[in-house]
């Protein structure tokens, strides 16, 4: 609660930078991050056939986007299994980088090689 003359807590300003991923499954790709990562859910946006067309993403103050790749949606890109190598990669700082790896490893992702430690605090896949 709060107290006389105490300044409100204010909101994190959203971040300045969000990347945009597309994905032929919006909504499965983010269920993924949420079970692999622990990425929260946020805004949404609903295709003609009751699908995503659009999904927001937050991990602590960070922002992500999703968004359908191929024949739908923008129409923008190619989907990534039309692609000849993997296309972007997003970095997110974490704790416990090992506990955050056997995570994403339990949410069976597909990638194209296996993760590798870059540094102490740092995997990639």
């Amino acid at each position: 609660m709060r107290q006389p003359n105490q300044m409100p807590q204010l909101a994190p300003p959203p971040p300045l930078l969000a990347p945009y991923l597309f994905y032929e499954d919006v909504a499965g790709a983010a269920r993924f991050l949420q079970d692999a990562f622990g990425f929260t859910l946020g805004f949404t946006s609903l295709d003609p056939d009751g699908g995503f067309a659009h999904a927001q993403l937050t991990y602590g103050t960070a922002r992500i986007m999703l968004g359908h790749a191929g024949g739908g949606g923008l129409n923008l890109v190619m989907k990534a299994s039309a692609l000849p190598a993997p296309h972007a990669a997003v970095y997110v700082s974490i704790e416990d980088v090992d506990v955050h790896c056997e995570r994403a490893r339990a949410a069976k992702p597909s990638t194209r090689s296996d993760a590798h430690a870059a540094d102490a605090r740092s995997r990639r896949a």
